[in-house]
């Protein structure tokens, strides 16, 4: 304000946020000037899904621009709805508002849950000022779902971070790599604090923070002094939001092409789990280990996993029920450890619980449904491919030998898996050595040594699913990051 009553003029670089603050500050001193510039600016400026929400709580502001704003705005919300529908700004719309973006001819929805949880949080928001409910809600009966060639998907992909700087950082590196290269998903972002969440946001390119919806974690953990991978729980919070599918993606991923065929192959399908096979299930002694306290069963790789929302909450319960059996009173009271030559397995206990509840889950459903269902049935599985990166002596120092090192070392068979699944090596400089399965028997589709190359010190492993992410693993990330930005980022 004090530069425009100066020079006149006022920064073209401000963002509506604060060119409303402006706005705000210019109205209670009465400086008219200022005001119909600003009005000007934030009527002419390019209005688009990221500002069209905070445009639609601005009535009062924009006086006589208000017709023309109001009209363009709630034809991009009716296009965009399964995005901004989430976002916190939609709460505070007024209820007229709501109404024309529900009626409008545009209305681009993917499903009718997504609307009508939408209202119902809007509602629950504006419930002091909101008219009565029934009449509210009989408003969904004008709903038309979107009409295109194409069917809306209704997917989220979720994040985690928990504030520090290494992890934060690699967070925002995979967020930002996912809406860059694979459009229309939406992002959920679990944070502790409102400071995190902001710092996030500032480092997202501004094109996609429509995409995001941001969640707290629970306030108590779901286990004491344990590490965050327990987090995993809170991606129940956007249920509440009609997502036919939800997603998690560990930080330590990069994606590098677009996912969005492969999300669509998940949803067309009557499975209830995305899993990828874990790499303990390659290792016989690790298997012969699991099978003298457990089920055979399918352990899903945590890094990356989809599940269809009608079975998460069952699911989730048995799967929190399991971890705690495995890590209280402490890890490996109740079970013995089935990979004891790895120094992290307790680490992995949240695979191990993973295990258990899907075997869990299926007895439940065979049960209930009176039918003997496998794991084929239930869970679309994701192959993946090794990639050995070598890592410098530096990062080997002070990142220890990753899980990959210690089961390829150890020279163990390929374990018995129910699925047909090709475990691909490949070397960096485009050499490579494949292992192939064999499709010798249904319940035994793998039986092949591991390759007689002598793993070094200084060999890392990195993930490959789909051939559109990268997993990089924690110990590497560095390496892989450094790795990807050689060969898959054209300066």
């Amino acid at each position: 304000m004090f530069k425009f009553l100066y020079t006149g003029i006022i920064p073209s670089s401000l963002e509506y946020k604060q060119l409303k603050l402006l706005l705000q500050i210019a109205n209670t001193y009465q400086i008219p000037t200022l005001i119909e510039i600003i009005q000007q600016n934030l009527a002419s400026t390019n209005i688009d899904v990221n500002n069209c929400l905070l445009l639609l709580s601005m009535e009062n502001e924009l006086q006589y621009h208000w017709i023309k704003v109001r009209r363009l705005t709630i034809q991009i919300v009716a296009e965009n709805f399964r995005y901004l529908c989430h976002q916190d700004e939609f709460l505070n719309l007024n209820y007229n508002i709501i109404q024309d973006i529900l009626s409008h001819s545009n209305l681009q929805i993917p499903n009718r849950t997504m609307v009508n949880m939408a209202i119902h949080r809007w509602l629950n928001a504006n419930i002091e000022i909101s008219p009565d409910l029934s009449q509210s809600i009989t408003i969904l009966g004008h709903y038309r779902h979107a009409r295109n060639r194409f069917s809306l998907l209704s997917s989220i992909v979720c994040y985690f971070t928990d504030g520090s700087t290494r992890y934060t950082n690699m967070t925002i590196n995979t967020i930002n790599s996912f809406l860059r290269t694979t459009p229309q998903i939406m992002v959920g972002l679990l944070i502790k604090d409102n400071d995190t969440r902001g710092h996030v946001m500032s480092c997202i390119a501004k094109t996609y923070p429509y995409r995001i919806l941001c969640k707290h974690t629970s306030k108590t953990s779901h286990f004491n002094d344990w590490n965050p991978t327990q987090y995993k729980f809170n991606i129940l919070k956007f249920l509440d939001h009609g997502f036919d599918e939800i997603y998690w993606m560990d930080s330590d991923t990069i994606v590098y092409q677009d996912l969005t065929s492969y999300l669509e192959e998940f949803r067309r399908s009557s499975k209830l789990f995305y899993f990828i096979l874990d790499h303990v299930m390659y290792d016989s002694s690790f298997v012969a280990k699991w099978k003298k306290q457990h089920q055979d069963t399918f352990i899903p790789q945590a890094c990356f996993m989809g599940f269809k929302s009608s079975c998460m909450r069952t699911f989730f319960g048995l799967w929190k029920n399991a971890w705690k059996t495995w890590i209280e009173p402490k890890p490996f009271t109740m079970y013995q450890d089935p990979n004891p030559d790895f120094i992290e397995s307790s680490f992995c206990t949240e695979q191990y619980a993973l295990g258990n509840a899907i075997s869990d889950f299926i007895a439940q459903e065979s049960f209930s449904h009176n039918y003997p269902y496998d794991y084929r049935e239930l869970i679309l599985p994701i192959q993946r491919k090794l990639i050995m990166i070598e890592t410098n002596e530096r990062l080997e120092l002070f990142y220890p030998s990753s899980k990959l090192q210690s089961i390829f070392r150890s020279r163990a068979f390929i374990s018995s898996s129910p699925y047909s699944f090709v475990l691909n090596t490949y070397f960096l400089k485009n050499s490579f050595y494949r292992i192939s399965n064999y499709q010798g028997s249904t319940n035994i589709s793998m039986w092949c040594s591991m390759f007689s190359y002598s793993c070094s010190s200084e060999d890392s492993f990195i993930d490959s699913f789909f051939d559109c992410i990268f997993h990089f693993y924690n110990q590497n990330y560095e390496a892989g990051y450094e790795w990807y930005f050689k060969n898959f980022i054209k300066c």
